[in-house]
C-alpha cells in the first residue's frame, strides 16, 4: 500500500525475497519506481473483477492437479485497470480472466530482479479462495498448497558457492559411503582439473584421507562401508590460487540384522538348544516333542483356581422363579377353594 514506506526501501535494497500483494489502495507510480521487473500503468480508476487461468508453461514450481482444477473456479481479485508489462521471461504463474475474455496479462506472477526474486499477486481479495476452498472441499489443501509453493520459491536462495559436496546425511552400515563433488570457474561452468582431497574424521578424533576421482565433469568418491559412529569431514581443493572447503557430519546408523534376514539358522538353533538342555524337533516330528514335553519330570501343569462371591439379590433368574412357584402355589389354593 505504501511502496515509499521505508520499510520497503529497506527490503528492496536488502538481499531479502519479497511477495508483493497489489490493492486498491496501492499508489502504482511509486511502485513502479521500485523498479522490481513489474510494471503496472493504470487505465483510469476502474478496477476489473479477475479470475484466474493456469499458466501451463508455467516452471518454477510444479504445479497440483488441484491447482489446476481449482484456480479457475476461485472467486475473482480485484485488479486495476491497467498494462502490465514485465522484465525477462515471462514467469506468470496464474493470468487474468476478465468476463469471459482469457488475457496475459498477469494475475500471480514473479520476476528476478538483480539476483533477487519478487512476487506479486495483482490484485485484493485472496482470502475469498481460502473460504471458498473450505465451503467446496471442507480443507484448505488448494490454499495452503498455493501459499507455500510461492513462499518457498521465494525463500529458497540459490547455490552461488563455487565448491559444492553433496552426500547422504545418515547412511546404514551395509551401504557404502558415497561423496559428490562440483568444482566452478568463475562463469559457473564446471571444471575437475584440480585435485579435491577429502579428510574424514571418526569418533575417537581417528583421521582417513581420500582424493575424489574424476568424472565427465565433476567429482565422485566411494569412501566403501564404514562402523556405525558419527564422522565428521572436511573437502579441500586449490583453484586459481584459491582455497575452497566444506565441512559437514554424516551419521553411520547400525542395522537390525533380525529384520533383515527372516530365515532360520537351524545350526544355531541346534547349537542353543544343546547348550540350554534343550532339544531341537523338525515339522515331521512335532508327534515326538508332545511326548518329549509330557515324560519330562521338570515340566509340569500349573492349575490355578479363583473363587469368587455373588449375593442372591443378584440372581435376577432365581427371584423371577420363586415369585413364580408363589404365584402358581397361590392361584392353585384359590382355585381349590383353599382361601
Amino acid at each position: 500500500r505504501f511502496p515509499n514506506h521505508p520499510h520497503i526501501r529497506t527490503v528492496v535494497d536488502s538481499d531479502i525475497s519479497a511477495l508483493f500483494i497489489i490493492g486498491a489502495n496501492t499508489r502504482l507510480g511509486a511502485f513502479n519506481n521500485l523498479d522490481l521487473g513489474l510494471n503496472i500503468r493504470q487505465r483510469g480508476r476502474q478496477y476489473n473483477d479477475a479470475q484466474a487461468i493456469v499458466n501451463t508453461g508455467f516452471t518454477l514450481f510444479s504445479k497440483s492437479n488441484e491447482i489446476n482444477t481449482m484456480a479457475p473456479i476461485m472467486p475473482p481479485l480485484k485488479t486495476p485497470f491497467a498494462n502490465y508489462t514485465t522484465t525477462g521471461a515471462d514467469q506468470s504463474f496464474l493470468y487474468q480472466k476478465i468476463g469471459n475474455v482469457e488475457t496475459n496479462d498477469p494475475l500471480i506472477t514473479f520476476t528476478n530482479v538483480n539476483e533477487k526474486k519478487y512476487g506479486f499477486i495483482c490484485g485484493e481479495g485472496i482470502w475469498r479462495w481460502r473460504l471458498n476452498n473450505y465451503l467446496r472441499n471442507n480443507n484448505h489443501y488448494f490454499f495452503n498448497e498455493i501459499v507455500s509453493r510461492i513462499v518457498q520459491y521465494l525463500s529458497i536462495q540459490e547455490d552461488k558457492s563455487f565448491f559444492r559436496v553433496n552426500t547422504s546425511n545418515i547412511i546404514y552400515e551395509n551401504e557404502p559411503v558415497v561423496f559428490e563433488a562440483e568444482l566452478y570457474n568463475a562463469s559457473y561452468e564446471l571444471v575437475n582439473d584440480p585435485v579435491v582431497n577429502l579428510r574424514l574424521t571418526d569418533e575417537d578424533n581417528v583421521d582417513f584421507n581420500y582424493e575424489f576421482a574424476r568424472t565427465s565433469n565433476a567429482y565422485t568418491l566411494n569412501a566403501g562401508i564404514l562402523p556405525p559412529g558419527n564422522y565428521e569431514y572436511r573437502a579441500y581443493t586449490l583453484f586459481n590460487n584459491e582455497e575452497y572447503e566444506i565441512e559437514g557430519k554424516i551419521s553411520i546408523a547400525p542395522l537390525n540384522l533380525e529384520a533383515i534376514n527372516t530365515v532360520a539358522d537351524h545350526g544355531l538353533l541346534y547349537s542353543i538348544a544343546s547348550e540350554t538342555d534343550g532339544r531341537m524337533f523338525y515339522p515331521g516330528e512335532l508327534a515326538e516333542l508332545a511326548d518329549h514335553v509330557i515324560n519330562r519330570d521338570d515340566i509340569a501343569g500349573i492349575m490355578y483356581s479363583h473363587k469368587e462371591y455373588s449375593e442372591l439379590v443378584n440372581w435376577k433368574w432365581l427371584f423371577f422363579i420363586i415369585l413364580i412357584l408363589l404365584s402358581s402355589e397361590w392361584f392353585m389354593r384359590k382355585r381349590a377353594g383353599n382361601y
